[in-house]
């Protein structure tokens, strides 16, 4: 592992955001948090190792919403992730990106922003010799309205030829496979890689619904599979993948020990599965930090 380059599959753009450019950001736009230390201690899990939850756990992403975004400051991260990426040895990393914050600032329209930040991703891919595959995402929790303009870009051929793959992700409550199934198989007529945070604080249902309804490639996540040797059978049946993310699970709270971590029962089952970081900054965590607790459990 010392001299191996790693692949990550599952990484989230706003995740991957060092504290240091949050930090920079915020003192231009005139919000004051005492210290660096205490926006440490508000955005990620450097200095805060309890699992107080899912909840809390999406309410490290709010301080980002209070950055007044423009297209310098979008492509500076887009560095910064590049170069946080570069230190782990990461040549491979698939970045999951949302438009909403940034189409509020930019005053530009769904297509735009999204090409916007593909092309972002893709400069400082180059600079730092660390391939950024785009993975456009959509949040549950947004309306469907909201929700339907941004997957429907699928149908704009600059979009289908600049971004690589479909994710849903955020509360998975509001997960709806009939919903989604339509314009998934729109995604999949594009050859777009399909996705979903399914099966991580819900039931495994939605994992089985998301294979046989929505005709998903990869399952973010997925872990409640691990209860079920049905689903687990049609995931293998399906050739669906499932990106797990270990540290994750333990600082959202889904498991409460590694070491029965779920990730044991799907291997034994012959599940394909990826490690991943999820949101490596605010989890405090790396690939090879990853791979180092699957190896001791």
């Amino acid at each position: 592992m010392d001299n191996l380059p790693f692949h990550d599959l599952h990484v989230h753009f706003g995740g991957s955001i060092p504290v240091e450019v949050v930090w920079e950001f915020l003192k231009e736009d005139g919000k004051q948090f005492g210290s660096i230390d205490v926006l440490h201690k508000m955005m990620t899990y450097k200095y805060d190792h309890a699992p107080y939850g899912f909840e809390h756990f999406l309410r490290k992403f709010d301080v980002l919403n209070m950055i007044h975004w423009t297209e310098d400051r979008i492509a500076h991260t887009a560095n910064a992730v590049a170069e946080h990426l570069a230190n782990q040895r990461i040549k491979y990393a698939e970045i999951r990106f949302s438009i909403n914050k940034y189409t509020e600032y930019l005053g530009m329209n769904n297509k735009e922003v999204t090409l916007f930040m593909c092309n972002r991703l893709r400069d400082a891919s180059k600079r730092f010799n660390v391939q950024m595959v785009p993975i456009l995402c959509v949040k549950y929790e947004n309306d469907h309205d909201q929700q339907s303009d941004v997957m429907n870009l699928i149908d704009d051929q600059d979009v289908a030829d600049n971004v690589s793959g479909l994710d849903l992700v955020g509360d998975e409550r509001f997960f709806d496979a009939d919903y989604y199934s339509p314009v998934f198989a729109e995604w999949k007529k594009h050859g777009r890689i399909l996705m979903a945070h399914v099966g991580e604080s819900q039931t495994s249902e939605n994992v089985k619904l998301a294979i046989e309804k929505m005709k998903v490639h990869r399952i973010s996540h997925g872990i409640k599979v691990a209860d079920d040797l049905e689903i687990m059978k049609l995931a293998n049946d399906n050739n669906v993948a499932f990106d797990v993310a270990l540290t994750s699970n333990l600082k959202t709270g889904v498991v409460s020990d590694l070491r029965t971590h779920p990730i044991l029962r799907m291997l034994e089952a012959n599940c394909t599965i990826s490690l991943g970081t999820d949101d490596p900054i605010i989890l405090d965590t790396t690939i090879e930090h990853e791979y180092k607790i699957a190896k001791d459990i």
